[in-house]
């Protein structure tokens, strides 16, 4: 949680963009507060772009190869004095997932118009979404101060017993 001054601005972590490509959004802003959840696909990333230069040459000197599709899961929240933004990138080969081929956007089998004729992909979906319900049932929760420790632990991690494929 991180304390705020006296002034911030509605995020666009649930744009009109992001809206179109998303699996699900919630969301209800209003007077600089905002409770905004949601989970859409990342696909590949610009291995020459100047701020991800030194990841890459981290990550390969490591012998690692990053995931080129992921599931982004997005939470903000914020009130009178309290803001919370959190993101989880689940990395689709680490659920089982073949390493996607290149596609354009719209012809990736993850993309919010496609991944309905993919049924392993479809009820992955729906996990995660299940999942990111719960999360923010916890989260406001925690913004009235009513959250146990118990009932965090099942926020973090994030679940792999409730994501996994098989």
């Amino acid at each position: 949680m991180e304390l705020i001054d006296h002034a911030w601005t509605i995020s666009s972590a649930c744009s009109n963009k992001r809206k179109g490509r998303a699996w699900g959004v919630s969301e209800d802003s209003y007077d600089q507060h905002e409770d905004c959840s949601i989970i859409y696909p990342i696909r590949g990333f610009n291995r020459n772009h100047k701020t991800l230069l030194k990841m890459f040459e981290y990550v390969d000197d490591k012998g690692l190869t990053i995931p080129n599709t992921w599931v982004l899961a997005r939470y903000v929240r914020s009130d009178n004095q309290d803001y919370l933004r959190v993101s989880f990138a689940l990395p689709q080969e680490h659920y089982g997932f073949p390493r996607e081929r290149k596609f354009t956007n719209s012809e990736s089998p993850w993309h919010v118009n496609n991944y309905h004729a993919f049924p392993k992909r479809k009820a992955f979906v729906e996990k995660v979404l299940k999942w990111e319900k719960s999360c923010r049932n916890l989260i406001n929760k925690g913004f009235k101060n009513k959250l146990e420790r118990s009932e965090a632990s099942r926020f973090l991690p994030f679940g792999d017993a409730v994501l996994t494929t098989e």
